[in-house]
């Protein structure tokens, strides 16, 4: 038993350092001078350098980045949680105030991570130590991967990435192995919940797919229907102090999303051929055609050397994987989508995450059948390295000609940058009104102000009003914002609204008196906080019960033959 145990641990502490080694390879342009400037990678650090100057303030949960639009504020903290970005944040505080460098700290865990939990999902439905390597290493170091992170540096798809599998093998070990692990589903969902809502939505429709496909194997056990309802029930509740915002947000008032949008999925298909061509090239998408590169593509082959009628579980994967696939370009009729909550992907190539993991545990399986067949095992092993090793090499021989932006400063300067969809804008905001000037815009002739000032989404000024009359704030209006005023020694709160272009705008009474404007919150916004810290205390209780059971069922189980 202690040589199993010692075995174990030496296996553990192995695996790790090689995903340690291998992070820092595929991610050896960032330890060059600056860093690649990727399509959307400006947007995020503003989200990041947004969330530090909130940290910094007090306001550990902001819900508006005063970081966008010269101070006038984006409300992308309610649509795009923040939860992974605190640890760039923290690296800000806690080691050093440089946004690029908090940018790389962040790649570099959640690559790791991304390693991490593809082994254990890959453990899970493969149960095999070296098959589950294989799997891992071929995720992570996908094309697609080193796409989303370099090329369109599309940071929440890429911390996604990390979870996707641990979706995808929960509820295959729940549907085809009968365990129950719905709780691994609780983490994934509520993970891909706090990283990208789009690719939550995509996960939901893949196990919806999957759910009526695999009809046989829950009917026989209806338990199966139950674990997943139980998990749908806790990812709702434990993340709802998220979600129930963001509704409430989409409701206040019409969004540039919701209006008018920029994507539309049944154009941004790609062509099937196109994918192929440049996969077997293993392109960056610096073309403009998303691939999901050569390695992921070995299944096929792979499987020829091996070919048998006997079919081997891989192949399951690998035809999931292609047909996955499909979905991702114009074959599919994503047309009768359009005006369905599915033209929220924008681009259906999205998907591309799902192809690769189903392609990566599919060619892990048939490497692990030629490890059975073939006696030159080390052979085995150092083809698939090589592969691997000059496939990332040849990504990053293309990308390290791109563009670099040495500066912080420079990257956060253009706070304008709020995407190529504006998706949380509201409706009638004109950005010509956006100035560096932080003065009130649209006084009326009745307001006179004096000793005005701002700092963050707080402002503070003095009146003296002949009459009565709005005064609009250099603040764009979203739900939350209040304003305190103070009048002969007595203080009220006055409404504030979406005035002129959607700026936020309060009426001001006749006389003399003190304003404090600020971002207060709404009461929808507390509530949730409780009701998913109600249901994480309830989650919590219910692992610890389920662990108990588990454990004097294995000891019941032992006791007859002790």
């Amino acid at each position: 038993m202690k040589l199993n145990i010692k075995s174990f641990w030496l296996w553990n502490i192995a695996i790790l350092f090689v995903f340690f080694i291998l992070s820092i390879f595929s991610n050896s342009l960032l330890f060059d001078r600056g860093i690649p400037v990727g399509a959307d990678q400006g947007f995020h650090m503003l989200r990041i350098q947004g969330l530090t100057d909130s940290i910094k303030s007090g306001n550990w949960y902001p819900y508006i980045n005063m970081r966008y639009l010269d101070g006038f504020g984006y409300a992308v903290d309610t649509f795009y949680s923040n939860t992974f970005l605190y640890i760039a944040s923290f690296y800000q505080i806690f080691v050093k105030d440089n946004a690029v460098q908090a940018y790389k700290f962040l790649l570099l865990v959640i690559t790791f991570l991304t390693f991490v939990f593809a082994y254990l999902s890959a453990k899970g439905i493969t149960q095999s130590r070296m098959i589950s390597l294989f799997a891992s290493i071929l995720y992570t170091l996908s094309s697609y991967h080193f796409i989303d992170t370099f090329n369109r540096a599309a940071l929440g798809e890429t911390i996604a990435f990390a979870f996707v599998p641990v979706v995808l093998s929960s509820f295959y070990m729940m549907v085809y192995r009968q365990k129950n692990v719905w709780y691994w589903l609780v983490v994934g969902m509520c993970a891909l919940v706090l990283s990208h809502i789009v690719s939550t939505l995509m996960a939901s429709t893949v196990l919806f797919v999957l759910f009526i496909v695999s009809f046989h194997s829950w009917k026989k056990n209806p338990i199966i229907v139950v674990w997943i309802g139980i998990a749908a029930i806790f990812v709702v509740g434990l993340t709802i102090f998220m979600t129930l915002p963001l509704y409430e947000q989409m409701q206040a008032q019409p969004l540039i999303s919701q209006w008018a949008p920029v994507f539309n999925v049944p154009d941004t298909g790609v062509n099937l051929g196109d994918t192929i061509i440049h996969s077997i090239n293993n392109e960056d998408a610096r073309s403009g055609v998303m691939n999901i590169g050569i390695l992921v593509l070995l299944a096929p082959i792979i499987r020829l050397l091996i070919f048998e009628k006997k079919i081997v579980p891989g192949d399951y994967f690998t035809i999931s994987g292609f047909l996955t696939l499909i979905v991702c370009t114009k074959l599919f009729p994503w047309m009768l989508f359009r005006n369905t909550p599915l033209n929220a992907v924008q681009f259906p190539w999205r998907y591309m995450v799902f192809v690769t993991f189903l392609l990566a545990v599919g060619s892990a399986f048939y490497l692990g059948e030629m490890l059975k067949r073939y006696d030159k095992k080390w052979l085995v092993f150092v083809v698939f390295f090589g592969s691997v090793i000059i496939t990332n090499v040849s990504l990053l021989y293309q990308t390290s000609f791109e563009v670099r932006e040495p500066s912080a400063e420079t990257i956060l300067e253009n706070t304008a940058n709020i995407g190529i969809g504006k998706e949380y804008l509201p409706t009638g905001v004109r950005l010509s009104d956006i100035t560096p000037d932080s003065g009130p815009l649209y006084v009326n002739e009745n307001v006179h102000y004096s000793n005005f000032k701002k700092n963050g989404s707080h402002i503070s000024f003095d009146y003296n009003n002949t009459n009565e009359g709005e005064i609009a704030m250099p603040i764009i209006y979203y739900k939350g914002y209040q304003a305190q005023i103070k009048e002969n020694g007595t203080s009220m709160n006055t409404p504030v609204y979406a005035g002129v272009t959607n700026l936020a705008t309060l009426e001001l009474p006749k006389g003399t008196g003190t304003v404090n404007f600020y971002y207060a919150g709404t009461t929808i916004q507390k509530l949730s906080k409780i009701l998913s810290g109600v249901f994480f205390l309830a989650f919590g209780i219910v692992l610890v019960y389920e662990a108990i059971v588990r454990r004097k069922k294995v000891r019941t189980e032992k006791s007859p033959n002790e």
